[in-house]
């Protein structure tokens, strides 16, 4: 028969799991619905607009405010080639995986590549920080 502390510790341990499988489904559903929601405002003006005005109110810190710059451009652009025609005649450029890859793009810096890491005698899985005998 299992002891009181053991019960207890098995316990702790599948509500950590739990919280933890709740955190990633939730991850996922954001990441998910975002990028349903950006893609739509992609396509409508309507919806560029109304995700532009939501970023701008909603975002405030300024690295997140620098990580979203170039996707705000990108809307604007799409908001007013709903307008008339600008003077100049000139179409919003089509955006690209590159304006969303780093904070980077947005100030025009070149992409920094991460220094490479070895890898190779790291393990996969995670090792057990406490163990009880």
């Amino acid at each position: 028969m299992r002891s009181l502390d053991e019960r207890l510790h098995e316990a702790e341990l599948t509500l950590a799991r739990r919280k933890q499988q709740q955190r990633q489904s939730l991850t996922r559903q954001k990441i998910i619905i975002g990028g349903a929601i950006l893609s739509a405002a992609l396509k409508e003006p309507v919806a560029a607009k109304q995700l532009a005005d939501l970023l701008r109110a909603k975002v405030a810190r300024g690295p997140d405010m620098k990580a979203v710059a170039p996707v705000l451009t990108r809307l604007d652009e799409i908001v007013g080639a709903d307008q008339p025609e600008a003077p100049d005649g000139s179409d919003p450029a089509p955006l690209s995986d590159a304006d969303f890859s780093s904070p980077a793009a947005a100030t025009g810096a070149d992409q920094v590549r991460p220094p490479d890491i070895d890898l190779s005698n790291v393990s996969r899985r995670p090792t057990r920080r406490h163990r009880f005998f």
